[in-house]
């Protein structure tokens, strides 16, 4: 009988592909594992703070009547995320920034107008001028469009404070 050579296995080129791609993807798995355990460690490892953040809603129309009430639930409208609950509410004169007769910008009371303070207090995860409120991130700067029962309005949040820090 002939005896048959037997060819020995090399490693060749698309060996080495083969590998690269399976060793990318059993990195890429770890990665995804060790980003989903850090996240969920910081968002139920953490606890939340108690903050209280201040929107300012300028230049509202006296004719609408805002009826916003303390303890009323305050929802983004982007995202219909809850985002705290009003805890003090009240109206300011609105400002006009207008030009005297010598040409000059003066500021004075715009009579037909009305800016509300909303003061909003929740929990959030975060640290200085920056929290999440839920998914939403709440700063100071951030133009925010809400909606509580008796009204619906955009403004820019102007303060955020640790409860308790005041």
């Amino acid at each position: 009988m002939a005896k048959i050579k037997e060819k020995k296995k090399r490693f060749n080129f698309i060996d080495v592909i083969l590998l690269i791609v399976i060793l990318s993807i059993l990195a890429s798995l770890v990665y995804m594992v060790i980003l989903a355990y850090n996240s969920e460690f910081s968002k139920n490892g953490s606890s939340d703070d108690d903050i209280r953040y201040t929107l300012r809603v300028e230049g509202v129309d006296n004719d609408i009547m805002a009826e916003v009430n303390v303890g009323d639930k305050v929802v983004e409208l982007d995202s219909f995320t809850e985002i705290g609950t009003v805890a003090e509410y009240y109206e300011e004169p609105s400002e006009y920034v207008g030009y005297n007769s010598e040409g000059k910008a003066v500021k004075s009371d715009d009579p037909s107008k009305t800016d509300l303070i909303i003061v909003i207090d929740a929990s959030g995860n975060g640290k200085g001028s920056t929290y999440d409120v839920g998914s939403y991130t709440v700063s100071v700067g951030k133009d925010i469009a809400f909606r509580v029962p008796g009204f619906t309005g955009e403004g820019q949040c102007v303060l955020v404070e640790v409860k308790g820090d005041e």
